[in-house]
């Protein structure tokens, strides 16, 4: 994913340590049952404005997350999956 150009606002997450602190606060965010509860979610993508974050799943798929930065709640954080990256990226041009 190193050659996809990413849509405006985004950004790739800049190292590991990013990336742990993404998921870490997935995790935080999410109650049991969450979509993404048991896909081993990795951030790859993040726009800073929005507090919403790419990860990919175990089962090959991404997600859009918006993080809330707060306590855990029904319905939250929300997520969006797509088939693949290039999806996600044309879903971002159509916004």
């Amino acid at each position: 994913m190193d050659d996809l150009s990413w849509p405006p606002m985004w950004r790739g997450v800049a190292n590991s340590e990013e990336a742990v602190l993404l998921t870490d606060q997935l995790h935080r965010e999410m109650l049991f049952g969450h979509p993404l509860h048991r896909l081993a979610p990795v951030a790859i993508a993040r726009d800073d404005s929005s507090d919403s974050v790419l990860f990919k799943t175990s089962d090959a798929r991404f997600a859009e997350v918006h993080l809330t930065w707060g306590e855990r709640a029904p319905g939250y954080p929300t997520t969006v999956f797509y088939t693949s990256v290039n999806a996600w990226a044309d879903a971002q041009v159509e916004e």
